[in-house]
This record gives C-alpha cells, structure tokens and sequence, in this order.
C-alpha cells in the first residue's frame, strides 16, 4: 500500500529547544507515519533523512512531502518513508548457494592462490643494486659531535 502525505512539522519543532529541532522533526515524521499507516516501525530513506537535515540542526523545513509504503518482508511488516521524486532503489538477489558449492570453492580457492603466488614468484626481478645512501649535513654533524665526545671521554679517563 503506497500513500502520500504532507507531514506537518512546524508544530512539532517549535516545542524543543533550538539545538534538538531537526532531530524532533525526524521523529515527528516517525511518530505521524505510524499514526496514519498503522504500523509500528517505520524507517526513513535517505532523500527524506537529507531534506530534513539540509539546513541544519537548527532550521528543518515546515513540512515535508512523503509517499510512504507499507512493506511486508518475512512477516515483518513496516513503513518506508521516502521523497516521492526520489530515485527507487531495487533490492539486488543474492543467491543461495547449496553446500556443496560451497565445499567446491573453498577447495578451488587455494588451488588459484598457489597459481597466484608462483607466477608472481617467476615475474619477480632481481634487486636492483642499491646505491649508497646520501649523508646530510645533520647526520655528518652528529658524526662529528660523537668523535668529539668520544675522544674527550678518553682524554678525561687518560687523567
């Protein structure tokens, strides 16, 4: 069953304080939605989440547009709430695999991996050489300053 409704929020809102308005509206639309379709859960879509969050926390808009859907799934029954322009999402079926498909790819898997692993294993080239590394200024500095304190170190012990 599919209906639209114009959502009244301004009422709602106006009753809380500045910083919980969006938040109210959210659940003023829950509220309204499980009056007029008789159902207890209701869940909000995105678009619809979006527009009542667009300006805010502060500033939701007076009142929303809806077309609201009563979905039965697997005996559960509830409401989805959405913009009426919104674009339609379609639900992707997932096939069940039977067991022994599922032995059959656990087995093929690290059959696949192996292959993986030795081609990877004869395109691998040998190490370039490495060049020797660049000595910076500070690193010269600290090498410096370590033979200084190393060679007072020895002239103290010699005293």
């Amino acid at each position: 069953m599919e209906r639209k409704y114009i959502i009244p929020l301004r009422k709602a809102w106006l009753k809380v304080p500045i910083y919980y308005r969006s938040r109210k509206a959210v659940k003023a639309t829950r509220e309204f939605l499980r009056r007029h379709m008789k159902v207890e859960d209701v869940k909000i879509g995105k678009y619809l989440n979006k527009k009542l969050w667009a300006r805010g926390n502060r500033n939701p808009p007076h009142k929303v547009e809806v077309l609201a859907t009563k979905v039965e799934d697997e005996g559960k029954v509830y409401v989805k709430a959405e913009l009426p322009d919104a674009p339609k999402e379609e639900k992707k079926e997932v096939k069940d695999k039977t067991l022994i498909q599922k032995v059959k790819s656990k087995i093929t898997e690290p059959k696949q991996e192996e292959k993986v692993k030795e081609e990877v294993l004869k395109e691998e080239k040998p190490k370039k050489q490495e060049k020797p590394k660049k000595v910076t200024k500070a690193k010269e500095n600290k090498e410096t300053s370590q033979d200084i304190r190393a060679t007072l170190n020895k002239s103290d012990k010699k005293r």
